[in-house]
């Protein structure tokens, strides 16, 4: 897991770590788990400041503006294979 990996940081959580996070985030578990951890919607500066909160340390809010504007790592393997 990369330092601000949204999405492997949330996958190493057990459910009721996720719902507890997501509570501190002030966030559905829903929107966290189907839309944000897999950047169909890009959230907010507020909101991305939230997410690095409610981590307790584990991400920051630079290391998440990061991830959040990042290629998919699978966008990545298809524009290598074109070239």
């Amino acid at each position: 897991m990369g330092p601000n990996d949204l999405k492997s940081y949330w996958q190493s959580m057990p459910t009721k770590s996720r719902q507890a996070y997501a509570d501190r985030a002030g966030l559905s578990y829903y929107y966290i788990d189907k839309r944000v951890i897999h950047r169909y919607v890009t959230p907010s500066i507020e909101t991305i400041e939230r997410l690095a909160r409610a981590s307790r340390g584990r991400l920051t809010t630079p290391g998440l503006v990061t991830w959040f504007l990042a290629p998919p790592a699978v966008a990545i393997r298809k524009a290598r294979r074109k070239a």
